[in-house]
């Protein structure tokens, strides 16, 4: 549902217990660069994906549906870069959303884009990684909410997510998946909810949380968007 600006290894996770400041960029480890290795971020830094439907459901049983996703970004360091993800063709109960701002700060109709960031993180394992996105506040790094509407009706997000696929380092490639599931309906909980900081400690990421009826509830996200870079990129 997104733009989404990538912050591949800095620690933006807000929502997430035990993640360092937003200032905190570099974590030793942590960097997604070229086949150079560590230091040097990739020289052809564009990318782009797509994905089939996206799902965001309460803990309520409420959905928002987005029939795809195109995207284009740039990475502009061996810690992030930068990403605008449009979602298309979204309803909910019947009725059309939009929501988010597009470059002129507007969005059409069936068109839902937010601000989001993404942070590399050890997997449980330790040994591999995942990808943290984050909910920010539209235009800026500091984690937030947005709001779309579906016949009238706002919806709020705020919160952040933990990729389901785990990452394996020091593996060159030129393209990814990035897959989210739930862990059922009207759970309101990722597939995964844990990831390690690197001193090796636990982290409970918190989640997403949806305001549909007046209040907020737990929500979850499901979709998998396939990711392809300009040159071989790896996670180390």
């Amino acid at each position: 549902m997104a733009r989404i600006r990538l912050i591949s290894c800095a620690v933006l996770a807000l929502f997430c217990l035990g993640v360092m400041a937003s200032t905190a960029f570099g974590d030793e480890g942590l960097e997604f660069v070229n086949k150079e290795g560590s230091g040097h971020k990739l020289v052809k830094n564009k990318f782009s994906s797509t994905s089939g439907e996206a799902v965001l459901e309460g803990a309520g049983g409420a959905t928002t549906k987005c029939k795809i996703s195109t995207d284009h970004g740039v990475i502009t360091s061996t810690t992030g870069g930068e990403v605008t993800v449009l979602f298309k063709e979204c309803s909910s109960a019947g009725h059309s959303c939009k929501g988010g701002e597009d470059a002129a700060g507007a969005a059409k109709a069936g068109e839902i884009i937010v601000l989001l960031g993404i942070l590399t993180t050890p997997s449980n394992k330790g040994t591999e990684r995942l990808l943290l996105l984050t909910v920010f506040k539209t235009k800026t790094l500091e984690a937030g909410e947005f709001t779309y509407e579906c016949s009238g009706l706002p919806i709020i997000v705020r919160g952040s997510i933990l990729t389901t696929n785990n990452y394996k380092t020091n593996a060159l490639s030129k393209t990814y998946k990035l897959e989210f599931t739930s862990k059922g309906a009207k759970t309101g909980e990722q597939a995964v909810t844990e990831s390690e900081n690197s001193k090796g400690e636990k982290i409970k990421c918190k989640g997403l949380e949806a305001n549909i009826t007046g209040a907020f509830e737990k929500a979850s996200e499901t979709v998998i968007d396939n990711v392809t870079l300009e040159e071989e990129g790896q996670f180390i």
